[in-house]
């Protein structure tokens, strides 16, 4: 009788060890996710366990240990490795993933990875800060600027507005300045204007979703100058894309000079940005004497001017003079003179320091913006004789 119990119970335990072993064995593939609510694993089945596997995929759980009583994902029969997709996952939640396999003996597990998902919040960096006319700078020459954003992660949730946020305090927000540049998570370019002049500024992009903001990075840069601010004695109306330019003074210096020179081409003939100081000292240095008595000649005007502690004016060629028309006075900036009346009949014309011929040099009319050519004297009368022209000095920086 005793005999017979011990045979028995060697026969269950025998039979019991046989059927675990018997089981699928795998490994559970690396897992690859967007850290939102996707993610990528699958297993590899190195044995069957001696018997078909039926159904095959991965376990999920937010606690250790899953197992197919918990969520899964279903990938088919046979030994063949495969490939499972986890979605609908929670944000900010940590899982636990092992790829399982089942034959008529039982379950397999593969070894447990673990990932976290994100918060919601979605993931950005700031781009390098440029200047619009130049390249990579954290002094932007003028009041503009160009920055966006390299969006990595969504979040989980569709990105419904984008931009970068600024301030002249640090950790700026969407409470303050900021550009709008669309929706989704393509990368993104932003185009900031309106900034004030030499002032520092502090930078992130940013990127909303349905959950929350995320925000990249913070960077800064300092603002240069900016054409119409009062500056080196005078107003800027052009800027050198290197850190110089030129101001015009804030009024004018003459209203019935004449150009001088008359019956002589003088050689200043420079009309491009850059020549009205060489023109300027050609005329200064021929030594031409006025036609008309008490006539000041525009040139020697600028020459001899000291304002504003600066004592470096000269005369615009044609093409600065236009500058100052343009960038200025279009603007209402720098108090010129442009109505014609009955003391002006010929109009506001304004003295270039580039000749046109023996007889004429090159002259602005600040009513219409015309450029043209105008005889050099006065006629030997003041104003309004055609010949008399306004004179705005200038210099560079």
């Amino acid at each position: 009788m005793n005999k017979l119990i011990v045979l028995v119970f060697s026969v269950v335990l025998l039979g019991s060890c046989t059927k675990e072993e018997n089981i699928p064995v795998l490994s559970t593939k690396p897992i690859v996710y967007d850290m939102t609510t996707n993610a990528e694993s699958g297993g590899v089945i190195t044995s069957d366990g001696g018997s078909q596997v039926t159904v095959k995929g991965v376990c999920w759980s937010n606690t250790p240990n899953p197992t197919i009583d918990n969520d899964t994902t279903i990938n088919g029969t046979g030994v063949a490795s495969f490939d499972s997709y986890i979605s609908n996952l929670n944000l900010n939640t940590t899982y636990y993933v092992r790829a399982y396999a089942t034959n008529s003996n039982g379950t397999g597990y593969g070894d447990e990875l673990s990932f976290s998902t994100l918060d919601g919040v979605p993931v950005l960096s700031t781009k390098t800060i440029d200047n619009i006319s130049g390249g990579p700078t954290l002094n932007i020459l003028g009041g503009s600027a160009e920055s966006g954003g390299v969006i990595t992660s969504n979040g989980g949730n569709t990105i419904m507005s984008k931009g970068v946020c600024y301030s002249e305090s640090p950790n700026p927000t969407i409470s303050n300045s900021k550009t709008e540049d669309g929706l989704g998570s393509q990368s993104f370019t932003s185009i900031i204007t309106g900034l004030k002049s030499n002032t520092t500024y502090y930078l992130r992009a940013y990127a909303t979703n349905s959950m929350s903001t995320g925000y990249g990075n913070e960077l800064n840069f300092t603002t240069g100058d900016v054409i119409g601010d009062n500056a080196y004695g005078g107003i800027i109306f052009y800027l050198d894309g290197n850190g110089g330019g030129l101001v015009a003074a804030s009024i004018d210096q003459s209203n019935q000079a004449e150009w001088g020179c008359y019956g002589s081409s003088v050689g200043a003939g420079g009309s491009a940005i850059g020549f009205g100081l060489q023109n300027t000292m050609i005329i200064v240095n021929a030594n031409c004497s006025p036609s008309g008595s008490g006539n000041l000649i525009a040139a020697n005007i600028c020459e001899s001017l000291t304002l504003e502690g600066y004592s470096d004016w000269f005369l615009p060629s044609k093409d600065e003079l236009n500058l100052m028309y343009q960038n200025l006075h279009l603007y209402n900036i720098g108090d010129f003179s442009f109505n014609t009346n009955q003391f002006n009949p010929y109009g506001i014309n304004y003295w270039s320091s580039t000749v046109y011929d023996i007889h004429n040099a090159w002259y602005q009319d600040f009513e219409d913006g015309s450029q043209n050519g105008q005889n050099k004297n006065c006629n030997g009368v003041p104003m309004p004789s055609q010949g008399c022209g306004y004179v705005r000095a200038i210099r560079a920086f």
